[in-house]
């Protein structure tokens, strides 16, 4: 799968793709003033970019199910997952099949690229070059 993690500042994500083939993608985009980091199907996490992008209309994507994002607007974290509801997170957070091994690092003070990196060691599905994002001053 992979490894998202988000500190309270940047979120970053490791750039392995596994399944149907294998190669590297960028799992943590910028889009619209907010952050987005994605887990599970790269096709589900392109529909609910595309939702965002839309502005986020009444009609939300379908059949969801292999799909976990972290969104973070510059106040809060959200979790979205399958039912495609917003759910309010606390930070530090992750998600992805590394998430306990990032979770663990940044609450022992490692920063988000750290903890994926903690993670690349730990977990099988997540690999590649980390990549970092945040808002920065003026979102």
């Amino acid at each position: 799968m992979t490894t998202i993690a988000f500190d309270g500042k940047t979120m970053a994500g490791d750039s392995h793709c596994g399944g149907d083939f294998i190669g590297r993608t960028t799992k943590v985009v910028k889009v619209k003033g907010c952050l987005y980091g994605f887990a599970g199907n790269l096709e589900q996490c392109n529909l609910f970019i595309d939702w965002v992008k839309d502005g986020k209309p009444k009609e939300k994507p379908k059949n969801m199910s292999i799909f976990e994002c972290l969104e973070y607007d510059g106040k809060n974290v959200y979790w979205w997952g399958e039912w495609m509801r917003g759910v309010k997170m606390n930070s530090p957070q992750a998600i992805g099949s590394g998430a306990r091994f990032a979770q663990a690092a940044m609450l022992c003070g490692k920063n988000a690229r750290e903890a994926v990196g903690v993670a690349k060691k730990l977990d099988v599905h997540t690999g590649g070059r980390v990549r970092t994002i945040s808002l920065g001053a003026g979102k």
